[in-house]
């Protein structure tokens, strides 16, 4: 008889939840490798000799859990490579309540263009969209956990870091130094960020409150202004919208040169492809404008639904995407109405549709069994129809 999570359809049980995260990784861009400890706090909603939790390709050296004064290492820790998990098998059930479960691993960044790979020149990224932050740290990846990060990250001097929340304090290790962030609203796994290399911005821009900045490589700084004004453009007009003030504290964009999708909406460090941040304004096209203008627009409508409120599974990505989409329209057609953006709303649909004629369609809402299945439904269907 297998265990579980020897299938990939495996869904973490509803009895252990993550209540935070407060993890340390050591990032080793030109060796293209990284070593991590965490403390996830748990809620242990019945006895249970056994946890599971994410890990893809990750090497967990040890593991050790608290529980009032009960302190405990596993007899085993076996990994699932089907279902991307590790099983922490315990001699004892642990007892119901809180709990707090300590971990430390090692991992490789990945040759592809998710968990944390080289995204540049000397510039590490992470894409953890949809189920990729297993990748790096162990965890509870699934969207319907979600729960605070406290992150430190440990890189070489002279080198840009970057994550969800702003710098709180900065230690100096010699020829490396390690940066804390601040504490997270509680977050789904997917949206936690980090960008480390040799980018540069211009002065921030207050919005309100919350500090703007667009990052680039230095000799491309030059490109960020037009994706700059965008940000500081639409914040407010989807803070007035929505009636709810903007949650993450502060706001970076990043173009990197190597990059999967359009753009990737992690709370409060936005990551985009190149070509939809920076541009020229003297030579870009009018079309350019508005690609770069809805694009910044989408990511950011994503801090209140998506990244502030969030689908519990994937099977409710349209309401996550389609949303954005529209919001995009709306918000760049209120600041420019000139620019008439819902002829390119019609164009879109008109696509979806077009993709919708096909045997190969699927509903909108789409039943999905595994996070493969969720990587395959970000489509014009998703976003557009």
């Amino acid at each position: 008889m297998g265990h579980p999570t020897d299938d990939r359809n495996f869904r973490l049980p509803r009895t252990v939840r993550p209540t935070s995260y407060d993890a340390m990784v050591s990032v080793d861009v030109d060796g293209r490798r990284f070593a991590g400890t965490l403390r996830i706090d748990l809620d242990v909603a019945e006895p249970t000799s056994e946890l599971v939790l994410h890990a893809a390709e990750l090497d967990v050296a040890r593991a050790r859990l608290r529980a009032g004064e009960d302190e405990r290492e596993p007899n085993a820790i076996v990994a699932a490579p089907e279902s991307e998990t590790v099983v922490l098998r315990f001699g004892a059930p642990l007892p119901k309540g809180a709990a707090a479960l300590e971990l430390a691993w090692t991992g490789r960044m990945t040759e592809g263009l998710r968990g944390l790979y080289p995204a540049g020149e000397g510039i590490a990224a992470t894409q953890f969209e949809a189920a990729d932050a297993r990748r790096v740290f162990p965890c509870f990846d699934e969207p319907g956990f979600k729960a605070p990060w406290r992150l430190a990250v440990e890189a070489p001097r002279g080198v840009e870091v970057l994550s969800n929340g702003a710098p709180a304090s900065e230690d100096d290790l010699g020829g490396r130094r390690r940066v804390r962030f601040a504490e997270t609203p509680p977050l789904p796994t997917y949206l936690v960020a980090l960008v480390l290399g040799k980018l540069e911005a211009h002065p921030p821009v207050s919005v309100r409150g919350v500090p703007v900045r667009t990052f680039a490589q230095p000799a491309k700084l030059a490109l960020t202004g037009f994706g700059q004004e965008v940000a500081v453009e639409v914040l407010p007009r989807l803070e007035d919208y929505f009636g709810v003030p903007y949650a993450f504290g502060k706001l970076d964009q990043v173009g990197l040169p190597e990059f999967e999708a359009g753009a990737m909406e992690n709370a409060g460090l936005i990551t985009y492809r190149e070509v939809a941040l920076l541009l020229d304004p003297r030579t870009a096209s009018l079309a350019q404008k508005k690609r770069v203008a809805e694009v910044v627009t989408h990511e950011l409508a994503h801090m209140w639904f998506g990244n502030w409120v969030t689908m519990s599974w994937w099977d409710d990505l349209w309401l996550n995407e389609a949303f954005a989409t529209w919001m995009s329209f709306k918000i760049v057609d209120g600041w420019n109405p000139g620019w008439r953006v819902w002829l390119e709303f019609d164009q879109g649909r008109a696509a979806a549709m077009q993709l919708d004629a096909l045997r190969s369609t699927h509903p909108v809402r789409a039943e999905i069994r595994n996070v493969a299945e969720a990587g395959e439904a970000f489509d014009l269907i998703t976003y557009e129809k």
